[in-house]
């Protein structure tokens, strides 16, 4: 498995060798396209109670929002603020963070 540096100084190689990984580092505009103020509301990942509230208030249902992820906490690699790392990242989802930055 490579390192997050390796990781992400070689992506392009990593999404021309793999779908799984195509995908999962897409844009966020190929899913959501250009508009932000298309949807109704977007929700960020801590306000997923709130989402599930807001969806039961407008299908008039009662769904429960279950957990999803393992209970055991995970440790990810970070990349440092300024580094080179962070602006190889920064540079490629630019558009992602112009459109949709302040829901992260």
């Amino acid at each position: 498995m490579p390192s997050l540096d390796e990781f992400v100084s070689r992506l392009q190689e990593y999404r021309e060798a793999s779908n799984i990984i195509r995908h999962h580092t897409e844009f966020l505009s190929v899913f959501l396209g250009t508009d932000p103020h298309f949807f109704d509301r977007l929700f960020r990942m801590s306000e997923l109670q709130e989402m599930a509230a807001w969806v039961n208030g407008v299908a008039g249902t009662s769904f429960q929002l279950g957990r999803l992820n393992s209970p055991r906490q995970r440790s990810y690699p970070k990349l440092g603020s300024g580094s080179a790392l962070e602006r190889i990242v920064l540079d490629r989802y630019q558009q992602d963070l112009d459109l949709y930055g302040e829901y992260f």
